[in-house]
């Protein structure tokens, strides 16, 4: 079981991702394979104000994470799962 992130490959702690899951958050790889579009197109939902993200980290060492129900909304699935 892995307990320290490894800032260089940007792991994260077991810990940690128990904790973004519990809060609904994922990926930009996972939001991309749910709309079925490419990472990039993620990148101009976010600056077109389409998708809110969530940044997580100080600096060059800070990740995005979306809330999966702001995909789904984006999917035009409107009801909560």
């Amino acid at each position: 079981m892995k307990t320290e992130t490894n800032v260089e490959k940007k792991e994260l702690s077991t810990r940690d991702e128990i904790l973004l899951e519990e809060l609904g958050l994922i990926t930009k790889k996972e939001v991309a394979k749910l709309l079925q579009v490419h990472s990039s197109t993620i990148d101009r939902y976010v600056k077109g104000g389409k998708l809110p993200v969530k940044k997580v980290g100080v600096a060059q060492q800070c990740r995005c994470y979306y809330k999966k129900q702001d995909v789904i909304n984006l999917l035009g699935l409107n009801e909560k799962i």
